[in-house]
């Protein structure tokens, strides 16, 4: 894998934790799970495609 693939994944991680840092007042359980499911499927998605 490229640098480029490390860098996507840890863009969607940063963005995921930045989110759950700032907004976490803001989301209950259901939309917490979500959000950490959903980045290591397109982390997988990006790096397969």
């Amino acid at each position: 894998m490229s640098l480029f693939d490390w860098l996507f994944a840890l863009a969607l991680v940063a963005g995921a934790g930045h989110a759950l840092v700032h907004y976490n007042a803001h989301m209950d359980y259901y939309d917490k799970a979500v959000m950490i499911g959903t980045v290591p499927a397109l982390v997988a998605l990006g790096w397969r495609w």
